[in-house]
């Protein structure tokens, strides 16, 4: 079983699976609601197919139930297991699948470390953040967005401006790191902790955080 990277905490518990296998192995593990059915029929493309599946084989490994999981969706679109007490977040890119699940609101991203990334460094990030003479510029900007996509999912809600909204505070690349960040919403800045791994040619960024610890 190509279970990449698996990280344990008192609060969540976060993995990272490396797709080898046939759908056929995961259609014939998953029992699937008739509403899933629908929607893996929607997905055309091959490796997405298998990143619909392994993100939702993986979520169920980590929730540790045998149960047919019933995902429901919010007024915004944010996943939940119907009936669970935990939260969950899911991100997949190439052939990797990443999944969070935590008793508080949490949020995961991976991304793979490409060049074109620089293309677009001035849409999610302000001038003074973007130094192309960094020897490590490619894999920093990859963390920054990485990271601000983790955010994005944390909060939940669709209308946030990258650039302008999820902030974080100056650092330097390293092959694991927290950084402290902040989500500008509705007149408030709320600090919140992002963590990231580095592995081979990808940053995989995590949160976890609870906006009622901010409501004072």
């Amino acid at each position: 079983m190509p279970l990449h990277y698996l990280k344990e905490d008192e609060n969540f518990n976060l993995g990272v699976w490396k797709i080898e296998e046939q759908e056929s192995f995961f259609l014939e593990t998953l029992q699937l609601t008739e509403f899933d059915k629908r929607e893996l029929d929607a997905i055309n493309a091959q490796n997405k197919r298998a990143q619909w599946l392994a993100s939702r084989f993986l979520l169920k490994k980590l929730l540790g139930t045998k149960e047919i999981l019933h995902l429901i969706k919010d007024q915004y679109g944010k996943p939940h297991v119907d009936g669970s007490k935990y939260y969950f977040s899911i991100s997949h890119c190439r052939n990797y699948a990443a999944v969070i699940i935590s008793k508080i609101n949490c949020g995961v991203d991976i991304e793979t470390i490409e060049t074109r990334i620089e293309r677009i460094a001035s849409k999610f990030l302000y001038e003074h953040e973007i130094d192309p003479g960094d020897e490590n510029y490619c894999t920093k900007l990859t963390i920054y967005w990485s990271t601000k996509e983790s955010l994005y999912k944390l909060y939940g809600k669709k209308g946030l401006t990258f650039k302008t909204q999820l902030l974080v505070e100056p650092f330097e690349p390293a092959d694991s790191d927290t950084l402290h960040c902040f989500i500008r919403v509705n007149g408030k800045t709320l600090p919140f902790d992002v963590s990231y791994q580095k592995m081979d040619d990808f940053i995989i960024s995590y949160v976890t955080g609870s906006f009622e610890d901010h409501c004072t």
